[in-house]
């Protein structure tokens, strides 16, 4: 062996071909090896952690998160990797059957279900009192107060200094 010829790094994983790749974790891993990128540089990129990168990798699918999360992770993935993330999405659906939601929920209630009006036609009332409630039961409970006390004989309207009110009886 020529001891001028250079030896292959063996450090260093080879990439497999992406079009070889038959599954999402082997498309992503041979294209973040042919760009010669690690997983840190696209943790860096996709300001996901690179545990997170490494078990989409692996398809360590347990300790993922479930639903559209993965799904933006797998997107963002794909995106540093200039991979269509339409086709990432969709070998996520077909490994995981993880894939979004279509049409609608018959739970969920859009704010567009319902009709614009100037004035709102149903109130809702709260269990409790308001503010003004309150005010106006106040202002009964010493209107009724007072006027025990005065037929009660406790006070007179001279007391309030309110004979002018005994003065309008007297003038009808």
């Amino acid at each position: 062996m020529n001891p001028h010829e250079e030896k292959p790094d063996l450090t260093k994983e080879s990439a497999p071909q992406p079009e070889s790749a038959e599954s999402l974790a082997g498309l992503l891993h041979a294209n973040r090896l042919r760009k010669g990128l690690s997983l840190q540089d696209v943790a860096d990129l996709t300001k996901y952690s690179k545990w997170q990168l490494e078990a989409l990798e692996t398809k360590n699918w347990g300790v993922l998160p479930q639903g559209f999360v993965l799904r933006a992770l797998v997107r963002k993935y794909a995106e540093a990797l200039h991979i269509d993330p339409d086709l990432a999405i969709e070998m996520l659906a077909k490994e995981t059957g993880n894939k979004a939601q279509s049409g609608k929920s018959e739970n969920l209630v859009s704010s567009l279900d319902y009709k614009m009006s100037p004035t709102p036609t149903d109130k809702v009332r709260s269990g409790g009192f308001s503010l003004s409630s309150i005010f106006w039961l106040l202002i009964l409970m010493i209107i009724v107060v007072l006027g025990v006390a005065i037929w009660q004989g406790a006070i007179s309207l001279e007391d309030l200094n309110l004979g002018f009110v005994k003065d309008w009886f007297n003038a009808v």
